[in-house]
């Protein structure tokens, strides 16, 4: 971890520990399989809330890599667009139109 922090290492692999407490400013988040049971809609949103920390890159992504589609997947996604747009980053990414 002190490794990837310093950015000695480009890649961080790690279990569900990145789920709470662990800030690395612009990080970009993959979640494998992202649909197994062990995942909930709250520990991804907490998951992919580690992507975009930074005031100089607030804009980070997720991705999760799964088999199929999952309830915890579908209502994390939903939220995750409720909590961006309430926030207003959709308006300010750098993909947003314009």
């Amino acid at each position: 971890m002190t490794r990837f922090h310093r950015k000695e290492s480009k890649v961080l692999i790690c279990t569900t520990l990145l789920e709470r407490g662990i800030t690395v400013p612009s990080v970009q988040v993959i979640v494998f399989h992202a649909d197994h049971l062990v995942f909930t809609s709250a520990s991804l949103i907490q998951i992919f809330g580690r992507a975009g920390r930074s005031f100089k890159d607030p804009f980070g992504e997720g991705l999760a890599l799964v088999s199929g589609p999952s309830k915890a997947l579908g209502a994390c996604v939903k939220q995750l667009k409720f909590m961006n747009a309430a926030s207003g980053a959709q308006r300010n990414s750098p993909d947003a139109k314009r």
